[in-house]
């Protein structure tokens, strides 16, 4: 037998009571310890013979009813939640008194309730959107910006100054109180003279051989951390080379050697048609968050809050991987900053919200529309990419597999076809501009020619 009972405890979240009747529970137990019979080995018993009461002394009375436990709920609580069209959001949680072998087995599933989306109006509306216009200064903007990475640096003449931006090789000797601190003095340190490094523009000027003294002050956050907090260092810089940055100049064989372009005006075509590409996909994902915006503020629903911890999860597992690019991490960030947990998640709570009610929209939107990936899709979707990071197909198929990531693949693929529905399914009007007018403000609504 087997009976449930719906209690709701608050708007979009429930309490699902089941409890299985006597005979079901004597009946696991009996299955559970007619499996263990056969792979306990207990000295004196042969396999399949071990009386029940040897093998729960063997066992454990804890460990036979967890596991017994966890098989009634297994073999229930999916085949409720089934009959009674009820659709958790996010995880569950179960609450039980105990379980005994003669008696009936009774617990509690606690859980938020998917939320039934409204209808939104998806299709048939109008907006405008600014997208740039790519200008031949943006063009020389990207060929300068290609000359300085491909910029090579020479050392100078030992007459030569130190300027700003230019790359020091010099030993620094850091003493406290004229004590030097030999694991923070270094030999043969390489920096740069950049613009936002203020204390070391005093340098600027120095020759090659020539030393400066520099004092500062460890007051401020970043200095939290250090012994000498609070305290005076003094920073001897003896400059030992000077190397300057030389940029290449533009020409036709800067062109050749950077890449296949005939020559300079080949080159300039080919960038202008990038940027141009990548206008219009910026262009389209602005069109797509507007158009998702403008629904996400006609329509109401709960978005589950077991769903929103779940987003705010994945920012901050976003924020630890940028963190780990440099050498650190989230949890070494919230400690250095003294910054409580909670009250970092809580920063991201608004946003979360936003987001999850989106992503439950678009889930929507794909639900209605019967969209889905095909194997032959997903297929394609890895061969690009084994093309792009030149990869055999079979190695990134392994890497997908190591890190379980077939779904995020295919997430990203229909979130792409609801993108492409959105933008095929609405009228888009795109305002060409300049790109400083593209930075001065959001897209706005068209409202004279929205379909009603």
């Amino acid at each position: 037998m087997l009976h449930s009972e719906v209690q709701e405890l608050e708007p979009n979240k429930i309490a699902l009571t089941i409890e299985i009747g006597k005979e079901k529970v004597q009946s696991v137990f009996a299955s559970y310890f007619q499996r263990a019979a056969t792979v306990v080995t207990v000295p004196g018993f042969r396999k399949g013979k071990v009386p029940r009461n040897v093998l729960a002394g063997v066992i454990g009375k804890d460990n036979v009813n967890a596991e017994v436990m966890e098989e009634l709920i297994k073999g229930t609580c999916h085949k409720v939640l089934e009959e009674k069209k009820l659709v958790p959001a996010g995880d569950i949680k179960i609450e039980e008194d105990g379980l005994k072998e003669n008696e009936s087995f009774k617990y509690k599933v606690i859980f938020e309730l998917m939320p039934v989306i409204p209808e939104m109006n998806y299709k048939g509306r109008a907006l405008r959107v600014k997208q740039a216009i790519i200008s031949d200064e943006s063009v020389e903007n990207v060929i300068n910006n290609l000359a300085k990475q491909f910029a090579k640096t020479i050392p100078l003449d030992a007459d030569a100054q130190l300027a700003m931006g230019d790359y020091i090789l010099c030993d620094i000797e850091i003493t406290h109180e004229n004590v030097k601190d030999e694991e923070l003095s270094e030999t043969n340190a390489y920096r740069q003279l950049q613009p936002n490094a203020d204390f070391l523009k005093p340098l600027i000027g120095l020759k090659v051989g020539e030393t400066k003294v520099l004092s500062r002050e460890l007051n401020s956050d970043s200095d939290k951390g250090s012994k000498y907090f609070g305290k005076k260092l003094d920073y001897s810089f003896k400059i030992n080379r000077i190397n300057r940055s030389k940029i290449p100049e533009i020409n036709d064989e800067f062109a050749r050697e950077i890449g296949e372009h005939k020559d300079l005006a080949d080159l300039k075509n080919k960038i202008k048609i990038s940027l141009e590409e990548k206008s219009k996909v910026d262009a389209e994902k602005r069109a797509v968050a507007q158009i998702l915006k403008d629904i996400s503020g006609e329509v109401t629903f709960p978005v589950p809050e077991s769903l929103v911890d779940e987003t705010i999860d994945s920012y901050l597992r976003e924020v630890d991987y940028k963190w780990r690019q440099y050498g650190a991490s989230l949890d070494d960030y919230l400690k250095k900053g003294n910054i409580d947990v909670k009250t970092y998640r809580a920063s991201f709570h608004d946003k979360a919200v936003y987001d999850t009610k989106v992503q439950l929209m678009i889930a929507r939107i794909l639900e209605l529309e019967k969209m889905s990936v095909s194997d032959s899709e997903f297929m394609q979707a890895v061969e690009e990419h084994a093309r792009d990071v030149g990869s055999p197909v079979h190695k990134v198929l392994d890497e997908i597999s190591k890190s379980k990531s077939e779904n995020v693949i295919r997430s990203r693929i229909l979130n792409h076809k609801v993108d492409e529905f959105l933008l095929n399914n609405n009228q888009i009007n795109y305002d060409m501009v300049s790109e400083a007018e593209l930075k001065e403000g959001e897209p706005r609504r068209d409202t004279s020619t929205d379909s009603n």
